[in-house]
C-alpha cells in the first residue's frame, strides 16, 4: 500500500515523469496486490494527461492503457471514470461511432453514473458536429433544461442558432 501511495501521491502533485517508474516497479514487485486495478487505471489516467499540453495529442498510449484497465478490471471502481475518458479520447480522435458507442451504452448501463451529464454533453455534441443541427439543439435544450447554468450547452445552442441564421432559416 505504502508503494502505490508514493506512485498515487507523484501523480497527485503532478510529476508525471516520477509517477510512471513507480507504477511499473509496482506491478513488479506486486504482481498479485490487491491494488492492481488502482495503479492500472492509474497509469491510464497518467497517459491520458502527458497528452494534455500538446497541440495535438496522440491519444494511442492512453488508448491502449484505458482498454487494458477496462478489460482486465472491469469490476474497479474506476471503470466508469475510464468508460467517460474512452467515450472522449475516441470523440477527440474524430471516432465518432465509437464514441456514440461508448456514450450510450454507458448511459443506457448506469444511468445515475456522476458522468450522465458530461455524456450527455457528449452525445450532443457529437450530433452537432455531425450537422444534425435539429438533434443537437432538442439534446442540448434538455440539457439546459436539467441545468440552466451549463456553459457548453449555451455555447452550442449559439453555434445552432448562428448555422441556422446562416441558412437564412429566422424561425
Amino acid at each position: 500500500w505504502e508503494d502505490y501511495q508514493k506512485a498515487l501521491k507523484a501523480f497527485q502533485e503532478k510529476k508525471y515523469a516520477e509517477t510512471s517508474p513507480l507504477l511499473r516497479k509496482y506491478v513488479k514487485d506486486y504482481p498479485k496486490s490487491e491494488y492492481l486495478d488502482n495503479a492500472a487505471y492509474l497509469a491510464a489516467e497518467l497517459e491520458y494527461r502527458l497528452n494534455l499540453p500538446e497541440a495535438h495529442p496522440n491519444y494511442e498510449k492512453s488508448l491502449s492503457a484505458y482498454l487494458y484497465a477496462i478489460r482486465t478490471y472491469p469490476n474497479s471502481k474506476f471503470q466508469d471514470h475510464a468508460l467517460m475518458k474512452l467515450s472522449h479520447i475516441y470523440s477527440e480522435m474524430g471516432y465518432s461511432l465509437e464514441a456514440k458507442t461508448l456514450f450510450e451504452e454507458s448511459l443506457r448501463n448506469n444511468p445515475d453514473s456522476l458522468y450522465t451529464p458530461s455524456r450527455n454533453i457528449g452525445m450532443a455534441s457529437l450530433l452537432l458536429y455531425g450537422k444534425q443541427f435539429d438533434e443537437a439543439y432538442a439534446a442540448f435544450q434538455k440539457i439546459l433544461k436539467d441545468s440552466p447554468k451549463d456553459e457548453d450547452a449555451r455555447r452550442a445552442l449559439f453555434q445552432i442558432a448562428d448555422w441556422y441564421y446562416e441558412q437564412k432559416d429566422y424561425e
